[in-house]
């Protein structure tokens, strides 16, 4: 039921991720990529108030509240570039969806 719930959550924006999975990891494992993917997006979705509250409880600023979501974004656009440059070695086309 929770996850249901989670993925109830997103709305229609999830509806493109699976053509997008296939797209970037190719179609042999389809379903498998894109459930990675929908893990990974709930795993945020849980720990991204835990971590914003364990910074709350701890009285830290709100600046600390910002630098770790900066800290974080930065870590998912290194990983992006990582990906971006193991397709590039693949052979593969990369198209720009807005990363990177």
């Amino acid at each position: 039921m929770a996850i249901i719930l989670a993925y109830g959550c997103f709305g229609g924006i999830m509806g493109s991720f699976p053509s997008l999975s296939s797209e970037v990891f190719g179609l042999r494992y389809a379903g498998q990529n894109y459930g990675i993917i929908m893990s990974g997006i709930i795993i945020v979705t849980i720990t991204s108030p835990v971590i914003s509250n364990m910074i709350l409880i701890h009285e830290l600023s709100e600046v600390v509240r910002f630098m770790t979501g900066f800290c974080f974004a930065v870590i998912a656009l290194g990983f992006s570039m990582l990906l971006k440059k193991e397709i590039n070695q693949s052979g593969k086309e990369v198209k720009n969806y807005g990363t990177c």
